[in-house]
């Protein structure tokens, strides 16, 4: 008989167990996700703002637009810019077969897969413009699109 009376005494209280657990996961989860969003808010509201006129290190907040007589242009979409990156990787699995002695001193031979990603070739370009006629050396600086 399937009534549920003497199969399962505690239902509604391993129900009610069960419903308290999901909802504590959910509420710290939800937690987690808020506070790396304040975090990502908070860095980016401090980050600083600067004029592009040279080349800054850190995270920097540049306004402004990129004025060329030659724009460049991306590598697949060929669409005009000032800079564009690219790169080309693997992703790659193999199977090793390792033949090792357990604590008998038996000889056994297990099997793994390996798996990763490799990184064949990466490309950054970006347009590049000379310091003021007259400075003795030629200055390159990144121009960055507000």
């Amino acid at each position: 008989m399937h009534g549920g009376g003497a199969d399962m005494p505690n239902a509604p209280a391993l129900s009610a167990a069960l419903i308290s657990v999901i909802s504590g996961c959910i509420g710290i989860a939800c937690s987690y996700a808020s506070m790396r969003a304040a975090r990502v808010r908070r860095s980016l509201l401090d980050t600083p703002t600067s004029k592009a006129q040279g080349v800054f290190i850190g995270d920097v907040e540049v306004k402004g637009t990129a004025e060329l007589q030659k724009p460049l242009r991306s590598f697949l979409t060929e669409s005009a810019c000032v800079y564009y990156t690219w790169s080309v990787a693997e992703h790659w699995s193999r199977i090793v077969v390792e033949t090792y002695r357990d604590e008998k001193g038996n000889s056994r031979t297990r099997t793994r897969t390996q798996a990763g990603t490799t990184t064949i070739r990466r490309w950054r370009a970006a347009a590049l413009r000379k310091s003021a006629p007259g400075s003795k050396k030629a200055q390159r600086s990144l121009l960055s699109a507000g």
